[in-house]
């Protein structure tokens, strides 16, 4: 095998794991939207809190913070060890890239409250 070929094979990967990667976070997006979503249907604090946990810990979120009108969840960074070798096997010195955005990532958290839906005058 010529180093041309290696080079293709390399990039084929790379590519194929990049759409993978953005179809997980698009089909994370929606999943995501459907728990707001399901959320935003409850007409109580207590059934609107445990829906949204229910749904986000599905998502990998783990909860911070629970009162009866408010919840903070958060979902750590994650290393993925596939892109980091693919980063030093088709770039080298890629890695050093990969891993100073690791460290530069944040873990996300999001804090979500009721309002209690306004009664029909």
């Amino acid at each position: 095998m010529m180093w041309s070929d290696i080079t293709f094979l390399l990039c084929g990967a790379t590519v194929i794991l990049t759409i993978i990667a953005i179809a997980k976070a698009y089909e994370y997006r929606i999943e995501k939207d459907a728990v707001l979503a399901s959320a935003r249907k409850k007409k109580t604090s207590t059934e609107f809190t445990d829906t949204l946990v229910d749904g986000m810990s599905k998502l990998g979120f783990e909860v911070v913070s629970r009162t009866e009108t408010q919840v903070q969840v958060k979902r750590r960074k994650q290393f993925s060890f596939i892109f980091a070798m693919l980063w030093f096997l088709f770039f080298g010195v890629g890695i050093i890239i990969y891993l100073c955005y690791y460290a530069a990532k944040r873990d996300e958290v999001l804090t979500f409250t009721f309002q209690a839906p306004e009664a029909a005058a």
